[in-house]
C-alpha cells in the first residue's frame, strides 16, 4: 500500500504512522494520536464506520446495513485502496478520514477526501482539523498532489466552516445527491489547491 496514495515521508516531523496531537516530546506524552490504519485494523475501522453511519447517516453514501454486511475481505480491500487516518484516544478510534488518489496519469495529482467523522464525545477538540492538517502536510510534501477535493452535506455547517477555514472553496452544488430515509440530501463539492 505504501506509495499508492503518498510517497513514504519518513523525513517529516511525524515519522512512521503516528502523529501526536499534543506534540509533546518524549515517552511521557499521552492523549490522542493520529495513526494510519493497516489492513489488520479492519475490525476497528468497521466499528467506527458503523458508529458514523448510525449517528450521521446524512453525511455518508453507505447505509449501516451495507457496512455491517461487509466481510473481512471487503474491509481489508477498503484499507488497501485508500489511506485511513484515524485518531486513537484512550484505546479506541474516535475520528477518521480517508484519502484516495485518482487513478490515471492525467488525474493522479488529485486526491479525494472521504469519510470524515468525529465521534460526538470527541467533537470540539480540534480532531477533525488535526486529521485534515495531517493530510494537507503530506499532500504538500509528496511532490505529486496538486488538488484535494471532497463533498459535504450542504446543511453540515460545522464541516463547511472547517473546510473553508482550511482554504477549501466551493466548486459545485450536487442536488439530491443522497437519499436517506426517504429524504433527498444536497451536497456541495469543495476543493483546495496545494501550492
Amino acid at each position: 500500500m505504501e506509495g499508492s496514495c503518498f510517497r513514504n515521508l519518513k523525513n517529516m516531523k511525524f515519522p512512521g504512522n503516528k502523529f501526536p496531537l499534543d506534540k509533546q516530546p518524549g515517552p511521557e506524552r499521552s492523549g490522542p494520536e493520529i495513526i494510519e490504519l493497516s489492513a489488520n485494523d479492519w475490525r476497528e475501522l468497521k466499528e467506527l464506520r458503523v458508529q458514523a453511519l448510525t449517528e450521521s447517516p446524512r453525511s455518508f453514501g453507505e447505509t449501516v446495513e451495507e457496512a455491517r454486511a461487509r466481510g473481512e475481505s471487503e474491509w481489508r480491500e477498503r484499507l488497501s485502496t485508500g489511506r485511513y487516518f484515524c485518531v486513537r484516544s484512550e484505546g479506541r478510534l474516535v475520528a477518521m478520514l480517508c484519502v484516495v488518489r485518482e487513478k490515471g496519469e492525467k488525474v493522479s495529482h488529485v486526491m479525494n477526501v472521504y469519510s470524515v467523522y468525529v465521534s460526538p464525545d470527541a467533537r470540539n477538540k480540534g480532531l477533525g482539523k488535526a486529521l485534515m492538517d495531517r493530510v494537507l502536510a503530506e499532500a504538500a510534501a509528496d511532490g505529486v498532489t496538486r488538488k484535494l477535493r471532497l463533498a459535504v452535506a450542504a446543511d453540515n455547517e460545522d464541516a463547511i466552516r472547517l473546510y473553508r477555514g482550511m482554504g477549501f472553496h466551493k466548486v459545485a452544488d450536487y442536488k439530491d445527491e443522497l437519499l436517506v430515509a426517504g429524504e433527498y440530501v444536497d451536497q456541495i463539492g469543495m476543493e483546495k489547491l496545494i501550492s
